[in-house]
């Protein structure tokens, strides 16, 4: 994850006593701050803060979205306290595309795809979608049929005949490729070859032929 570029780091959840140098005063400083939104003051392992001379600095492990919010920082001693804040936005890869994507307007190589956006963009506008695909030759391994789709539909060619396909998309934005979607339900290509099913009797001249043998003697 990505925090937004106009973070500042700010203390979180202390009590302690800062350093002081030479020219500091005798009053002992108490750093303490806290997290605003989703903390309520808890601690919080993935959060740690080291004391410096002139600074101290928080660190959050393993960041998580949630992890969003206004945070401050109070400075106190025995003339006073002062207190800054500052919202924090962290940035992430999309979530995957919401339910299933639909298959529609299958052919012998062809098939279209329509498919709902992601529930998060992750803090950044989607950019595009990738779809993939598997059959049931290629077992677990999904190939890239289309790496940069702007709509939530496309038209996806270059299909083999008379193969068992699925499907899923990822969104993409600045910060790369989200998590699939679920696959698609199987679908099946058609076969090359026309069957007698696939006979309209509004072509041609409605004649139907039909075969027959002679034996001659």
């Amino acid at each position: 994850m990505w925090v937004a570029e106009n973070f500042c780091p700010i203390l979180e959840k202390l009590g302690g006593r800062s350093n002081k140098s030479d020219d500091e005063s005798n009053d002992d400083i108490a750093y303490d701050g806290t997290d605003e939104d989703d903390h309520n003051g808890n601690k919080d392992e993935r959060i740690h803060i080291e004391n410096h001379r002139d600074k101290s600095t928080l660190t959050i492990d393993a960041l998580q979205r949630s992890d969003c919010g206004k945070m401050s920082v109070c400075v106190s001693s025995s003339i006073g306290a002062d207190q800054s804040s500052v919202n924090i936005c962290i940035e992430d890869v999309p979530d995957a595309p919401i339910g299933k994507p639909q298959v529609y307007d299958l052919g012998r190589t062809s098939a279209s795809l329509s498919w709902c956006g992601p529930a998060s963009s992750g803090g950044k506008n989607v950019t595009h979608y990738s779809i993939e695909a598997r059959t049931r030759q290629n077992g677990q391994t999904w190939d890239v049929m289309v790496s940069q789709c702007k709509e939530l539909t496309c038209h996806i060619l270059d299909l083999k005949p008379c193969t068992t396909y699925q499907f899923r998309v990822r969104a993409v934005n600045r910060h790369g490729l989200g998590p699939p979607s679920e696959p698609t339900d199987k679908v099946t290509t058609f076969d090359p070859f026309s069957s007698p099913s696939d006979y309209d009797e509004s072509d041609g001249n409605n004649e139907v032929f039909t075969p027959s043998l002679e034996y001659r003697q």
